[in-house]
């Protein structure tokens, strides 16, 4: 049904599937792909946050569900996300700038220009984060 776009099809049919294997991540991954193709992210985002439970080590999935996480308005979510994969990766110059977007989003000015202060006070200072940077100003 998902190979078809028979997306209604697909839905019940997902929805019966999690119903019956809630630990599977298959017929999660298909129901998130399905709502974020129909732009439903705020449907996606609970069954990205069980797939992340049963993935933990799924990278490109932390950051997926991170940026569901930060367009449904769930900052704190999404800072906690990006301060896991800092913590694996704490020279990843592309979540430190979106820790600080993260940070800026809901106000955090002071938060979001101490992450960036660090980012760019190295000898060659990313360009993105010398843009951000200078919005803040």
């Amino acid at each position: 049904y998902v190979k078809a776009r028979d997306e209604p099809a697909a839905e019940a049919h997902l929805a019966r599937w999690i119903e019956l294997r809630p630990d599977d991540p298959e017929p999660r991954r298909l129901r998130v792909d399905l709502l974020r193709g129909q732009k439903r992210l705020d449907e996606a985002y609970p069954d990205g946050l069980k797939l992340l439970a049963l993935e933990p080590a799924d990278k490109s999935l932390q950051r997926s569900v991170m940026g569901m996480a930060f367009t449904a308005g769930d900052f704190a979510r999404a800072e906690e996300l990006c301060r896991d994969g800092l913590r694996a990766s704490p020279a990843d110059v592309g979540l430190r700038q979106l820790l600080a977007e993260i940070r800026r989003a809901p106000g955090d000015a002071a938060g979001a220009a101490a992450v960036l202060d660090e980012l760019i006070a190295g000898p060659a200072p990313p360009p993105g984060a010398l843009l951000a940077r200078a919005l803040l100003y």
